[in-house]
């Protein structure tokens, strides 16, 4: 992930939820290419911190994210400030714990 630009992240069966894959590309600098569902909607904004494939269009997003690598970076970086305050392993440690705490 290091070495890529972008990373597709496929999780069909996934409607609520998300993978470390959409994490780790944010953290090593690469731009998650993913499927929408209810999850990221609720905690990622498109097209400014990931982006969404749309099945019919994908190469032509993938194409159009590459030849702007300046729009690429800004969607990394704002995806990366988001993923290193919020979706850490110590963020979901504090997360785990506060729940267990308080219920």
């Amino acid at each position: 992930m290091r070495q890529a630009k972008i990373v597709l992240n496929s999780m069909p069966f996934f409607k609520n939820g998300t993978h470390e894959r959409v994490f780790n590309s944010l953290a090593v600098g690469a731009l998650p290419l993913t499927n929408k569902n209810s999850w990221f909607s609720d905690n990622f904004v498109n097209g400014e911190e990931l982006v969404f494939f749309q099945k019919e269009r994908i190469n032509d997003q993938v194409n159009e994210l590459l030849a702007d690598e300046i729009k690429r970076k800004e969607i990394v970086r704002k995806g990366h400030k988001k993923v290193m305050r919020d979706h850490t392993w110590d963020n979901r440690i504090d997360q785990i714990i506060k729940w267990y705490l308080h219920d």
